[in-house]
């Protein structure tokens, strides 16, 4: 994949290039038929065992803000060739449909989190533990295609409105190529 075709053109002010990162470690792209021998791993040997199911094709653009950047504070662009892909602690389930041109980009309000929420009642008994959906830190969204997936995360702070962060996923290249939005 050519970088320069996941380079949004529409950025919040004060937020730059940061870095790339190819491969599992990017971590933000996993692999839905490597879950259940991920979680197995996981159940025997430990927490340390959830990255066995990251695309290791993937590659994650990051964005900050120019100065003063805090850790987690960024935006990040993913891409993987594989279709399949999602976004690591989404849930297609919780995903709302946008329309994008002739197709349509996948909206996560939140994420899977670790441990109990402060509502009792959005705690969830996963395999790895108690999760909740964590509506407060991040939210992102993904285009799949057949040759790919691109995904967007944004850290609230950074990009905090749902319309924004689509019109940011809409202004990259590949994705506004394939979907007809100019």
């Amino acid at each position: 994949m050519d970088i320069s075709l996941l380079e949004p053109q529409r950025l919040p002010e004060g937020i730059r290039y940061y870095g790339m990162v190819k491969g599992a470690e990017a971590g933000e792209l996993w692999l839905p038929d490597e879950l259940p021998r991920m979680l197995e791993r996981v159940r025997k040997f430990g927490q340390q065992h959830a990255s066995t199911c990251l695309d290791p094709r993937q590659l994650a653009v990051r964005y900050r803000p120019g100065s003063g950047a805090r850790d987690g504070l960024q935006l990040t662009v993913s891409w993987t060739p594989d279709p399949a892909a999602q976004l690591v602690g989404t849930d297609p389930a919780r995903g709302v449909s946008i329309p994008m041109g002739d197709t349509a980009a996948r909206y996560h309000d939140g994420q899977w989190a670790p441990g109990p929420s402060q509502d009792p009642s959005e705690n969830v008994e996963s395999p790895v533990g108690i999760t909740h959906w964590d509506r407060t830190r991040e939210h992102s969204a993904s285009f799949h295609v057949a040759d790919g997936v691109v995904g967007i995360r944004s850290a609230r702070a950074v990009i905090g409105d749902s319309a924004e962060l689509i019109a940011v996923l809409a202004s990259i290249p590949y994705v506004s190529s394939l979907c007809g939005t100019p």
